[in-house]
């Protein structure tokens, strides 16, 4: 697994708060009766196209990551299905399972699956990546030993 800076996911997750402040406004305005409407509708645009741009990053990020499980050899289906509503359920299923078998059963194809679902976007993410980047390879020593007591 490619390793991947916790503090980018948590800063894209910050700006999704700032999104939600921007249209926070917005929503009060509406239970205003629409009178406050035209001075907070540029905020609100800004928050969306912020919240937009966040989801379509954590979007990326969960491409990447399904790419790199595969490439380790885990069964996981095509992207496509992350966007088809009820058949996503099946998608991250499999990604789950993959996540349990890259990190070595660190994390439980079930504990997986629960995060992702529970906590979405963009907290599942940053939790994942913690995981992803603990992930490490073993290297074979490949030099051989000195002997100590070499005749001369």
């Amino acid at each position: 697994m490619q390793k991947r800076k916790i503090t980018n996911l948590v800063l894209i997750a910050a700006l999704q708060i700032v999104g939600f402040l921007f249209i926070l406004p917005f929503m009060i305005a509406m239970e205003d009766g629409g009178q406050m409407l035209d001075d907070f509708l540029y905020g609100t645009l800004i928050g969306f196209l912020i919240l937009i741009a966040t989801q379509i990053y954590f979007v990326y990020w969960y491409y990447k990551t399904s790419v790199e499980i595969r490439n380790k050899g885990y069964n996981i289906p095509i992207f496509i299905l992350y966007f088809i509503p009820l058949v996503n359920f099946y998608w991250l299923w499999k990604y789950s399972e993959g996540v349990e078998g890259v990190t070595k059963s660190k994390l439980q194809a079930i504990v997986v699956f629960l995060v992702n679902f529970l906590a979405g976007i963009p907290l599942a993410p940053i939790i994942l990546q913690y995981y992803y980047n603990n992930v490490t390879t073993v290297k074979k020593n490949t030099k051989k030993p000195i002997a100590k007591n070499t005749p001369k």
